[in-house]
């Protein structure tokens, strides 16, 4: 069976990346403000800081499931314009921001 590219990431590729905390670099594709693609090369998956932690709690190694300074870089590259978000509604003039109560 053959495996089919995703269009859509040929059209609006990832976009690399780098980590503030650890300079680990990855792809990402920001397709809504609501869902982020991220691409771990093994190189970023040495790099991160993070990552280490998962091996000294419940979960093993390759149960990696993120890094929350990536993730921080990620919000604020999306609301700096460094990370293009792909679809947009033309209203749309800055990012769903939850609600502080």
């Amino acid at each position: 069976m053959d495996q089919q590219s995703d269009a859509r990431l040929i059209e609006i590729p990832l976009q690399s990346l780098d980590c503030t905390e650890c300079v680990a670099r990855v792809l990402v594709r920001k397709s809504t403000w609501q869902q982020t693609s991220i691409q771990w090369t093994e190189e970023a998956l040495e790099a991160c800081r993070e990552r280490p932690a998962t091996r000294c709690g419940e979960r093993p190694k390759d149960r990696f499931i993120g890094c929350e300074s990536l993730r921080h870089e990620i919000r604020e590259a999306t609301n700096d314009g460094r990370l293009n978000v792909v679809y947009r509604t033309d209203s749309e003039t800055e990012p769903d921001r939850p609600t502080v109560s």
